[in-house]
């Protein structure tokens, strides 16, 4: 099938193909949306009978226009609640799903397999086949105000990674004169910034890291703009964090069976959950605000990136491998796993801290996604039942709950310990008792 590629752009196209030559349909239309910043491109396939049409056209992404694409598209597929699917480029899919309104199935451009020959035309009917197949499930489009929430968020997070970069920046310029009082604490403290203070007011502090050659008139003029420009991203980035908790704690969210909440009520039950605090809760609820959608605790690990994937080829596993799954509620959970792994006499620290003491290389680091793929799993359940978190439902607390003045008394160093218990052995009486 070749399209007229020397017709106007705007004019529609329409071909018509036989169905089992060509694709094998389970659903009666696909409607496939390939998006730009100026334009968008859409692919329809209609089964009609033995036949598959193919209708194209391209709209601008005026708003106007995008009402008008969606009334196109209704009008060809002349249902109320219609199916479509198209890539997550940036933030331009977004216009569309608010005009479009129905059930989108958003797709990432890397999972969609675009072709060797790649143009807007090909990415929309590869979109459509893949629609009208029903290859993609459908995507989890938060409301309104969530996305409200999410952006007053960010706005938090925007600037405090400034602040940091800003500290970072200055602390780089005064190392380079041999001042080093600010290398641990960076611009954070008072200490340092009266400190920079004093540099530029042409006073020379007596401080032991501070270096007695002066420093130029020119860079101090710098440190202190940096100086100033910590203090006032630091003042925004509480101001907007207050602003965000406060609209989220007044935000709905969904448990198991539809049942809404509070945003206040649901931090409370996140926060019972051993190393999480306010920033790893607020995360949580932004991120997920459904509990229901997940099926399991293995689709939970697998969207904080901490379901661990393999790669098998011939019946050999070829490649471990870890989804990346959502990056802030990754960042977020491995964060409060090094938070837990620092606990004292708490289960699952200490079970976190076998599996650190075991590993020969990295222990660290899979002590934390260990830890945290446990948190993310309780997590969801506090969100999906609504209630605090209870360590007696773990197996591995039973594991951990050993004389451990026994095994110490008959010999046992702590290696060994952490070995037994690690591996999860109840009846360590008898195993300390032979020993």
């Amino acid at each position: 099938m070749v399209l007229d590629n020397t017709a106007p752009r705007r004019e529609l196209l329409t071909q018509s193909f036989k169905t089992a030559d060509n694709v094998k349909t389970l659903n009666d239309y696909g409607v496939g949306i390939d998006c730009h910043s100026q334009f968008i491109q859409i692919c329809i396939l209609l089964q009609n009978g033995t036949n598959v049409e193919q209708h194209e056209r391209e709209f601008r992404t005026d708003w106007y226009e995008l009402l008008e694409a969606a009334s196109w598209v209704q009008g060809m597929v002349r249902l109320e609640n219609f199916h479509y699917t198209l890539e997550s480029t940036g933030p331009y899919h977004f216009p569309v799903i608010k005009a479009f309104k129905g059930y989108a199935h958003v797709v990432n451009p890397l999972l969609a397999a675009p072709s060797r020959r790649k143009t807007d035309l090909l990415d929309a009917r590869l979109l459509a086949h893949q629609a009208i197949t029903g290859m993609w499930p459908v995507s989890f489009i938060p409301p309104e105000e969530i996305y409200v929430a999410r952006i007053l968020w960010s706005e938090r997070t925007r600037a405090r990674k400034e602040a940091l970069r800003n500290s970072n920046r200055a602390i780089n310029y005064l190392t380079r004169f041999g001042h080093s009082f600010g290398v641990k604490a960076g611009l954070g403290t008072p200490k340092t910034v009266a400190i920079i203070e004093d540099l530029y007011a042409v006073r020379v502090p007596t401080h032991v890291g501070v270096c007695t050659i002066p420093t130029p008139p020119a860079v101090l003029e710098v440190l202190n703009e940096y100086v100033q420009s910590y203090a006032q991203l630091t003042s925004h980035a509480k101001r907007a964090e207050l602003r965000a908790i406060e609209y989220i704690n007044r935000s709905s969210f969904l448990a198991e069976g539809g049942e809404c909440v509070s945003g206040k009520k649901l931090i409370g039950h996140l926060q019972t959950c051993p190393g999480v605090g306010p920033v790893c809760s607020h995360i949580w609820a932004l991120e997920i605000v459904d509990a229901s959608r997940f099926k399991n605790a293995r689709a939970i690990a697998a969207y904080c990136g901490l379901d661990p994937s393999l790669k098998v080829s011939a019946g050999k596993v070829t490649q471990h491998s870890r989804r990346k799954g959502n990056g802030n509620l990754h960042l977020a959970l491995m964060l409060s796993a090094g938070v837990v792994l620092r606990m004292k006499d708490h289960p699952l620290a200490n079970w976190g801290r076998s599996i650190w003491k075991r590993a020969a290389r990295g222990g660290w680091k899979r002590a934390c996604g260990a830890v945290a793929r446990r948190l993310a799993i309780a997590l969801w359940h506090c969100h999906r039942k609504l209630e605090d978190f209870d360590l007696s439902v773990y197996t591995f607390y039973e594991a951990m709950d050993v004389d451990h003045q026994l095994i110490e008394a008959c010999g046992f160093d702590t290696r060994i310990k952490n070995i037994i218990t690690g591996f999860g052995i109840h009846d360590t009486t008898q195993l300390a008792q032979a020993y």
